[in-house]
């Protein structure tokens, strides 16, 4: 490693934090935004600084169950866009929606097969648009902004006002914002990379200094003391310009 006094990681693949632990050797390592998959990695050199992918989908299913109750409507057909499947966020934050959703009362139910669009707007489109007229759907949910907005322009190339029914994303864009400002997008979910950048190399420093590993990063650990949570937050048109500068 070059004599580097600590190692600061964003992992591709969450399976392969052993390795990476091995070839760090004593030198203290973080791992940051993705969470590893295998927990025997931590120790006294050893954290992560990242958001809970569990709780971006429910901060979804929270508005969705909001949005529908207020309607009184609990069955609830929707369209999922998944992202690139069988990696760690893509699993998270669909499940995360739909247990959210059951979980305050609604009865949600696929309108068709989960589409794996990849986290691509392009993909959104071209596996949305045939659906478009086709299927009935009540909510599109999205992984993330870039394959929401896909939908979106979809929709909108067919005439159709894409406000109509609720689509909600994950990421907080510049471009997601937009669509929440002009009423396209329904809401989204900020992940905060600022706060993982910073958060991480606060943590690097704190296993070198003998520190506990969330002094002065601002946010909390869990309860094995190696994982500090930045949290995800709800973004809506109520408050979406409040993270423009975000």
């Amino acid at each position: 490693n070059g004599g580097a006094k600590a190692i600061i990681v964003n992992i591709c693949d969450v399976e392969t934090a052993a390795q990476i632990k091995e070839a760090a050797g004593t030198t203290p390592l973080v791992f940051v935004n993705r969470l590893p998959s295998d927990s025997s990695v931590f120790d006294a050199t050893c954290a992560v600084c990242t958001s809970d992918e569990n709780t971006s989908g429910k901060f979804q299913g929270d508005f969705l169950a909001d949005y529908f109750k207020a309607k009184g409507q609990t069955t609830v057909k929707y369209v999922m866009l998944n992202g690139i499947l069988g990696q760690d966020s893509t699993t998270k934050r669909s499940a995360g929606v739909i247990a959210e959703m059951k979980a305050k009362g609604l009865d949600p139910q696929e309108a068709t097969s989960p589409l794996a669009c990849e986290y691509d707007r392009a993909k959104a489109i071209d596996k949305f648009s045939p659906l478009i007229g086709t299927v009935e759907y009540d909510c599109i949910i999205s992984n993330n902004d870039a394959m929401a907005l896909g939908a979106i322009e979809a929709l909108t190339s067919k005439g159709i006002d894409p406000g109509e029914k609720p689509i909600v994303g994950i990421d907080a864009t510049a471009d997601g914002r937009q669509a929440i400002k002009d009423g396209k997008l329904a809401m989204s979910v900020f992940q905060d990379p600022v706060g993982q950048g910073k958060g991480a190399i606060t943590v690097a420093m704190n296993i070198i200094n003998g520190k506990d590993i969330a002094t002065d990063t601002g946010f909390s650990k869990d309860d094995t003391g190696h994982i500090v949570w930045v949290p995800f937050e709800a973004v809506t048109k109520d408050n979406v310009a409040s993270y423009d500068n975000r």
